[in-house]
């Protein structure tokens, strides 16, 4: 591999040449926030960090102007924090016992994509300045976190706030899957006993489906530019600003209102934003 990076081939009148870069990546997800009766927001969608790494080519075509692409390890995602009225399901997959109350959700998510960007550059002395495309392929997605739950009085009985713990794999989770112990076994909701689990899975409180939330493609536009510290070690400040909606509908659904026991579908776009800071070396 290193043999392979410190080599430059000539392909026509351009010259071919390999590098790395590794950094830290500062993300989060652009969509719109659900607002209570009060029309107060609800949701909050702040930045969290993760890592890029990965392998660059370069064709440069002048002294001052090249086409490069990248094959990169990228960690994308959120920290996700939910505060106001809701809902919870107890049994969703047996009895659906919905209750009422106050909801208080904190959720790290974490995305982390195989990634391919193509851009053009344009260096002059030691300042590069790049900016093209990428697409992006979904490897891994999880979240972990907690949900505090505080159910409303019915029939003259509340419960005390409820804590549950959430391990997110939005890939491999299914409806109704819960992890753990079950912690709580004596609420009383709408004069019905029932139980609680200690892990929540993602889908846990939807009753069926095989979709998940997070969808597998992802593509934007990005720009950037790089200080050259000598002829091949460079640091990289980059901008990424993903087009697609990340999130499929059917599981992207409003945790304000619900209709029943059915979940109510939220027809909302998200996307994927995110910054990198990096250190590479270019042969």
């Amino acid at each position: 591999m290193l043999a392979l990076l410190s080599t430059d081939v000539a392909w026509g009148q351009s010259v071919v040449g390999f590098g790395f870069r590794a950094g830290l990546s500062f993300s989060t997800i652009d969509a719109p926030s659900e607002l209570d009766a009060n029309s107060n927001e609800l949701e909050t969608y702040k930045y969290s960090t993760g890592f890029v790494v990965g392998a660059l080519a370069n064709f440069r075509l002048t002294d001052f102007f090249g086409l490069r692409t990248e094959l990169l390890y990228a960690q994308k995602g959120t920290q996700y924090n939910y505060e106001g009225s809701s809902f919870f399901i107890f049994e969703p997959t047996d009895r659906r016992v919905v209750a009422t109350g106050q909801r208080k959700m904190q959720l790290e998510v974490v995305n982390s994509y195989l990634q391919i960007p193509l851009m053009a550059y344009a260096q002059f002395k030691s300042v590069e300045f790049q900016g093209g495309a990428y697409v992006s392929g979904l490897l891994i997605s999880t979240g972990n976190g907690r949900l505090d739950f505080k159910g409303n009085r019915l029939q003259g009985t509340p419960f005390e706030e409820i804590t549950f713990l959430l391990e997110h794999n939005y890939r491999k989770d299914k409806p109704g899957e819960a992890f753990g112990e079950t912690k709580f076994t004596n609420v009383n909701v709408d004069g019905r006993r029932v139980n609680a689990p200690e892990l929540l899975g993602a889908y846990y409180e939807f009753p069926d489906g095989s979709d998940k939330l997070y969808r597998g493609l992802d593509y934007g536009l990005l720009a950037g530019f790089s200080l050259y510290l000598n002829k091949g070690l460079f640091v990289n400040l980059r901008g990424e600003f993903g087009f697609a909606d990340i999130t499929n509908n059917n599981r992207n659904v409003s945790l304000n209102q619900i209709e029943g026991t059915t979940l109510k579908v939220l027809e909302e776009t998200h996307r994927n934003i995110s910054f990198q800071t990096s250190v590479g070396f270019k042969f």
